[in-house]
Order: structure tokens, then C-alpha cells, then sequence
């Protein structure tokens, strides 16, 4: 258990990020064969992004406005679809191991003893990264700030955070290690999101630049957030609250155009980067040259 951020000491060989449940490690499947974690983690892909792809149909062939269609019965299936990836988490977790999987799942919800430092963490580290594009973007004239408020009720960290952390992280990680996991689902993560960019008002930039900026920030926010989820012990309680706070960071103005996505995007991934120099690579805990015993180890389930 972790009991702070300025107690999260690592030695010098980085210590091992959590490994998968135990229910899934090699799940028997009735046939007789072995499923692998990171099978599982494909299948909760392949089965988010269609239904995904289903909920979002309507929508996108009504040909209206983003705004137009939240209004109407249409706009009840893309919030459905916002919540997809934890409830195809929870399916695939009992047909997995049945209501242990299940529990196992929901349990990292309401991991709550992760010490103050890394609530800290969770809260405003996003808002202090959009404040400091946002002074860069002014400093060297990007443009006029505006402000672009997103969804300020949890629908999306509670919604995405069990599937995309608390599902598929911890499948990933033995086999590809934090940083190559981290970065598999950041990509996923960001691909999930296209339904929105067949809406052109909401993303006024050329496709190509506006998802490619988008991207590049999602899949660093993927890193920092595996840091964090390591560090509070596998706690989706602790990813929740930093997802949610992108979406409350967005009363910060932000920079509109090329110039200002850029700096953006270039914030976040220094703040990525600098996750992985203080974990010393681990993507565990804070690092410090003096070599200690571990204080940072991953909750048991």
C-alpha cells in the first residue's frame, strides 16, 4: 500500500508493476484450451469497438448536429456508448471467472487507502498541464484563449475507467510491460473516440491534425494514468478521479488552432515523460537516486 506520494521511494532496479488478477491468469476455457490475459484484452477490444460502432450508427446517419442529436432518442445510445467499455469490462470479467472476476473488477473501484500525495496527483495534476499550455500558448502568441467546456458529471471515468484500466491494464502489463501497455491502450483509447469526429463542429480542425493532436495527448494521459494506477495500488477509484479531472479541467481556457493544439499536446507529453523519469522507468512510484527498501508496492487484490 502506498502512503503518499512523498513516501513513494523506489530503489534503484525498479520494482515490478502489478501482474494480472489471478482469475485470469490462465483462465481453462471449457473447451479445454488456455486463454492468455492479453487474449481477454483483445476480446474486450474487438467487442467495445463494435458496439461502440452500433450505439453510435444512429447518430452519426442522422446527418445533425452533435448538439441536435443528444436531444433526441438517438442521443440516449451514444450515452450508452460512452459507458461501453466498463460494461463490456464487467461481462467479459464473469464470463472470464464468473462472480469472482466480477467482484475482483468492481473491487478496484473503491480502493481508496492510496495516500494523499497521489489524490493530489489524481486531482490537479490535468488542470496544472492545461494551465501551463495555456501560459505557454499566450507567451508565444498562439492565439486568443477560449474556453471549451466537456461533460462535468463522471459519465465517462465511470464509464471507461473500469474497461480501459481495471480490465484491460492489468492483462497487458505482465506480457508488454507498463510503458509498451500503457501506450497499446492509448492508442486504443484515442481510435474509440472517432465516432465524435464524424461531427465537424465539434472538432473544427482538418481530421488529420485534429485527431492526430488529440491522439498524441490521450496516449500520453494513457501513460499517466497507468503511473497512477500502479502507484495507488490498482486503484480505478484513483483513474476515475483523474479522468474526470480532464473533463473539469476544461473551465481552463485553451489555445484554439494548430499553434495552440500543439503546444497542448507537447505539455502532455512532457508530463508523460517526466512520469516515467521519476518512476525510473517503471511507471511504479517516485524513484529517488538513494537506494532504499521498496515502499511502493501493488495492493493485493
Amino acid at each position: 500500500m502506498v502512503d503518499g506520494l512523498c513516501g513513494a521511494v523506489l530503489p534503484s532496479r525498479p520494482a515490478q508493476p502489478p501482474t494480472a488478477p489471478e482469475t485470469c491468469r490462465h483462465h481453462i476455457a471449457r473447451g479445454g484450451g488456455v486463454t492468455s490475459p492479453r487474449m481477454w484484452a483483445v476480446a474486450f477490444f474487438v467487442v467495445t469497438y463494435v458496439l461502440t460502432g452500433l450505439l453510435w450508427l444512429p447518430a452519426i446517419r442522422s446527418g445533425q448536429p452533435l448538439a441536435t442529436v443528444m436531444q433526441g432518442p438517438a442521443g440516449l445510445l451514444v450515452l450508452l456508448a460512452t459507458v461501453t467499455p466498463s460494461l463490456v469490462a464487467i461481462v467479459l470479467a464473469g464470463v472470464e471467472s464468473g462472480q469472482r472476476g466480477i467482484g475482483e473488477l468492481l473491487g478496484q473501484g473503491i480502493r481508496w487507502r492510496f495516500g494523499l500525495g497521489w489524490y493530489a496527483v489524481a486531482i490537479f495534476l490535468t488542470p496544472l498541464l492545461w494551465a501551463i499550455a495555456l501560459a505557454i500558448g499566450r507567451i508565444v502568441g498562439a492565439g486568443t484563449p477560449e474556453v471549451r467546456l466537456d461533460f462535468l458529471i463522471p459519465v465517462a471515468a465511470i464509464g471507461e475507467e473500469f474497461g480501459w484500466r481495471g480490465y484491460a491494464l492489468p492483462r497487458l502489463q505482465p506480457r508488454f510491460k507498463p510503458l509498451r501497455a500503457s501506450l497499446l491502450i492509448g492508442v486504443v483509447w484515442a481510435a474509440w473516440h472517432l465516432p465524435y469526429y464524424a461531427f465537424p463542429e465539434v472538432h473544427p480542425l482538418p481530421f488529420a491534425i485534429d485527431f492526430s493532436l488529440f491522439a498524441v495527448v490521450l496516449v500520453s494521459h494513457s501513460v499517466m494514468i497507468t503511473w497512477l494506477y500502479n502507484s495507488s495500488g490498482r486503484s480505478v477509484l484513483a483513474t476515475m478521479i483523474y479522468h474526470h479531472s480532464i473533463h473539469l479541467a476544461s473551465v481552463i481556457p485553451v489555445v484554439p488552432g494548430v499553434a495552440g493544439g500543439l503546444v497542448f499536446a507537447l505539455v502532455h507529453v512532457g508530463a508523460a515523460a517526466a512520469t516515467g523519469f521519476v518512476s525510473g522507468g517503471s511507471l511504479v512510484g517516485v524513484r529517488r537516486t538513494r537506494s532504499v527498501t521498496p515502499s511502493v508496492t501493488p495492493a493485493s487484490p
